[in-house]
């Protein structure tokens, strides 16, 4: 179990830490809140923000992929977290040295005319205005970028623990309390089914249009990008924020979880973790995630292959129909 899943368990020594850590967490929200009413505002219409209130992983990647193929001419504005690299890569450039992991992912896999790579979105968007001014902004991670005020925000939730204890960054998994939800303009929620009736009402008292989305697994694949035999059973690998829902997926494909491995968000592996996945694998298949396996795909793991997913948005005419509105003519 991540830290994430621990600090919202039911165990009493998770409520004790999340009680210890409460100064912290008002420590945390107080800078927030400095920082985001001291921070100047940019109206940017054509700009859809993806982002979330919660640490850990409710979809962000996979969403943001998604939406870069509902529009004819698409950009995508990414952190690059985890890399070096800092500028504009057009589609079908060569990949220059030190982009991410997710960057390298949009470049292969996404439907955007170009990624725009660094955490000063503005800039980017000035400086490059000439890509950006006729396309539609897709910017990942940006629900907390305060400087953005988007023509559209969606904010994603998982139906399975929506807002944790409901405690802040340390305590618990709350970027923002969950009023912040008022900010957005579409609620996009993984495993909606989960939500319990408190939670349910909860989202739905903000008044905004509420979705569910689910991955849709479209099958095992090498390295290579060929599709390949479901093993029976594997090592899962992966570096994400919700390792359990990568699990999950291929338990639900009838795969048996022989072995886990995981690593934190975006982490970057190095000698002693292919040391340690070659260890833990003794023979088995390793099965990672599509983010990861742009950063393992020479790594020289016998028997690697990814999950391939693609995002199903439940009354996507509708849900498309309704950013639409929010983005006005700048989908025509």
């Amino acid at each position: 179990m991540n830290l994430a899943g621990f600090i919202c368990s039911e165990s009493i020594f998770a409520k004790a830490l999340s009680v210890i850590l409460l100064p912290f967490s008002l420590g945390y929200w107080f800078m927030f809140e400095i920082s985001r009413s001291l921070t100047k505002k940019y109206r940017i219409d054509n700009a859809v923000a993806i982002g979330n209130i919660t640490a850990g992983g409710t979809g962000k990647t996979p969403v943001t992929l998604h939406l870069s193929k509902l529009f004819p001419k698409t950009v995508i504005l990414a952190r690059g977290y985890g890399g070096t690299f800092r500028g504009i890569i057009k589609k079908g450039q060569p990949e220059p040295d030190g982009i991410s992991d997710e960057t390298a992912l949009y470049l292969r896999d996404s439907g955007a005319g170009a990624v725009l790579v660094g955490s000063n979105r503005i800039g980017n968007i000035r400086e490059f205005s000439a890509v950006t001014s006729e396309s539609i902004l897709i910017c990942d991670d940006a629900m907390q970028h305060f400087p953005l005020i988007p023509g559209a925000t969606i904010a994603l939730l998982d139906g399975k623990r929506p807002f944790g204890n409901r405690f802040l960054i340390p305590s618990g998994i709350l970027r923002e309390p969950v009023g912040a939800l008022s900010r957005a303009d579409i609620i996009l929620v993984r495993n909606i089914g989960a939500l319990r009736s408190g939670e349910r009402e909860r989202v739905l008292s903000f008044g905004k249009p509420v979705f569910g989305f689910e991955y849709i697994a479209e099958g095992i694949v090498g390295r290579d990008g060929a599709a390949a035999a479901k093993p029976p059973k594997a090592l899962a690998l992966c570096g994400i924020g919700n390792p359990e829902g990568f699990t999950g997926t291929l338990e639900e494909l009838g795969i048996v979880i022989a072995g886990k491995c995981f690593f934190p968000d975006h982490h970057r592996y190095g000698l002693k973790d292919i040391v340690k996945i070659k260890t833990l694998a003794k023979g088995l298949p390793v099965i990672t995630t599509e983010k990861d396996i742009v950063k393992l795909g020479n790594s020289g793991i016998g028997n690697l292959f990814y999950l391939r997913i693609r995002v199903k948005i439940d009354n996507e005419e509708n849900f498309l129909r309704v950013l639409r509105e929010k983005l006005g003519h700048h989908t025509d």
